[in-house]
């Protein structure tokens, strides 16, 4: 959801889809938008015609191009994702071995060398004592790695839901009484 969201993103056309289609409809709201402020400057009702119409021409850019602003958002947390990984798991992305952040865990934690204690370094107590905190310290970093996993997963959905509905967060901004 990070790595390949671009290949995700572009392989969707649902999402330029429905986009456009929420694009289209907020496009036709400016009509209305417009029509009330010509009903104001007709009737001499208020002094912010001028501002609405401002507003109005600014947000009908933004909305239309509210994708795109929305994948650069995207994009540049994706970057500070990636650098932050890499940085936690040095060589990790350009790694075809499993190594990641797992392994980054796995190492100072030494869990692995309760099967060295075959060469007699331990007793039986100790020997059942690593064993029982090592299952311990290990369930909880696979529920912590599967909590993220599942926040990855909810995350993208997200995100999908941003890049369809951006246009009408631009809308709510011009319309009266939304402010």
């Amino acid at each position: 959801t990070i790595v390949d969201m671009k290949k995700n993103l572009e392989n969707a056309n649902t999402i330029n889809e429905a986009w456009g289609f929420i694009r289209d409809v907020a496009n036709m709201g400016f009509i209305f938008v417009l029509l009330y402020a010509a009903i104001k400057t007709i009737l001499g009702i208020g002094s912010d015609v001028k501002k609405l119409i401002v507003n109005i021409v600014v947000v009908a850019i933004l909305v239309n191009f509210s994708l795109f602003f929305t994948k650069v958002v995207i994009d540049a947390s994706n970057v500070l994702a990636i650098t932050l990984y890499d940085a936690m798991a040095p060589g990790a992305l350009n790694s075809s071995v499993s190594v990641g952040l797992a392994g980054q865990m796995m190492e100072p934690l030494k869990l692995t060398s309760i099967f060295k204690a075959a060469d007699g370094g331990l007793s039986g107590s100790k020997l059942f004592t690593i064993g029982v905190m090592g299952t311990i310290v290990t369930l909880i970093a696979t529920f912590v790695f599967f909590a993220i996993a599942i926040m990855f997963v909810i995350r993208f959905v997200v995100l999908v839901f941003v890049l369809i509905l951006s246009p009408i967060a631009f809308v709510a901004h011009v319309l009266p009484g939304l402010d």
